[in-house]
């Protein structure tokens, strides 16, 4: 047997087979399937596409897909579009068991192996998700045009800033004013506003791309780079407490507590996933590691974002194994 799990964002549908210890087999990927974008017979399109690419793969192999589980974008609080996704989800995969999850539960599952904690989605936006037992909760997430602090959007214009800031003087003229010239081709430092207006153009996307800048600029070792992802940590680190403070109170937050397997000073797990942490790395991942509060530790990703509706759905079933939970796991799906 084998499971299908889809990790359904704003510019692309991932479709991954699972074999029966969730190791990935294979793997498409497809447009988005956002229905803001194409649609909800366009997110039945692209949902039907792909489950058909698998189920060949799955038939080639001489297997079966026997559960599909789906983490999409979209999928949030407003009953109505939950009911319209569920449908369209219908029918694309028609009657294989499925499980249906927003993209920030299903970046909790897979990152925490459905162990209780939390977990920081670092992408073109921002947000925290928790779970413990039944409770869950959630912090920030509210929007390029009110927060996402710390997002790959709010990265992109803070580029932007400090190279403004270097061109006129106010900060020393670094790697990151240099990388900014040569990266964006640059005659001249006042290129940035016809670049910011014409190319840019509001474009979230766009915007986002220029942590690659950073991640330059930091390598080089410019300081207001590396001052910028202390920065960074520091915002999506208080979401993280945020999210953990309603889940298990503030003293067990500043210290730690019993969870799990009841043991003394267990640290809450508090997982990553998102393409700014990808291009980051260590510049990112140790200053939030060191932001975190006390009771926090930040833990490297169990599986792939695919594979949480999967570990979800086989709980659900009943036939979830070793393989699908890390250490510490609740025993509740």
């Amino acid at each position: 047997m084998m499971w299908l799990g889809v990790d359904g964002g704003g510019t692309k549908t991932e479709f991954v087979l699972f074999d029966e210890e969730m190791r990935p087999r294979e793997r498409f990927r497809l447009g988005t399937c956002h229905p803001g974008q194409v649609g909800y017979d366009g997110m039945t399109a692209v949902l039907g596409e792909g489950v058909g690419l698998a189920s060949a793969a799955a038939g080639a192999a001489g297997d079966t897909i026997c559960g599909v589980g789906l983490g999409l974008a979209g999928y949030g609080q407003d009953p109505a579009i939950r009911a319209r996704m569920a449908e369209a989800v219908r029918a694309a995969v028609g009657d294989v068991p499925t499980e249906l999850m927003s993209d920030v539960e299903a970046a909790w599952a897979s990152t925490l192996g459905l162990r209780d904690g939390a977990v920081v989605i670092c992408g073109t936006g921002s947000i925290a998700f928790g779970r413990r037992g039944d409770e869950t909760t959630r912090a920030g997430g509210w929007g390029y045009q009110v927060g996402d602090e710390g997002s790959g959007y709010w990265i992109g214009h803070e580029v932007l800033r400090l190279f403004s800031r270097q061109a006129d003087g106010r900060d020393p003229r670094g790697a990151l004013f240099d990388t900014v010239m040569r990266e964006l081709e640059f005659s001249a430092p006042y290129d940035v506003i016809t670049y910011a207006r014409d190319v840019l153009a509001g474009d979230r996307t766009r915007i986002a791309s220029l942590t690659r800048v950073l991640r330059a600029a930091a390598d080089a070792g410019d300081p207001a780079a590396l001052a910028c992802y202390q920065r960074v940590a520091a915002e999506l680190a208080d979401i993280v407490r945020a999210v953990v403070e309603a889940l298990y109170g503030r003293d067990a937050v500043a210290g730690g507590l019993a969870v799990g397997d009841g043991a003394a000073d267990t640290k809450i797990p508090v997982g990553y996933v998102g393409g700014v942490f990808e291009g980051a790395g260590e510049f990112l991942l140790e200053p939030l590691a060191q932001a975190l509060p006390a009771g926090c530790a930040l833990v490297a990703p169990a599986y792939e974002p695919a594979a949480g509706p999967c570990l979800m759905l086989r709980c659900r079933l009943g036939v979830s194994g070793p393989a699908d939970r890390a250490e510490g796991a609740d025993a509740s799906c």
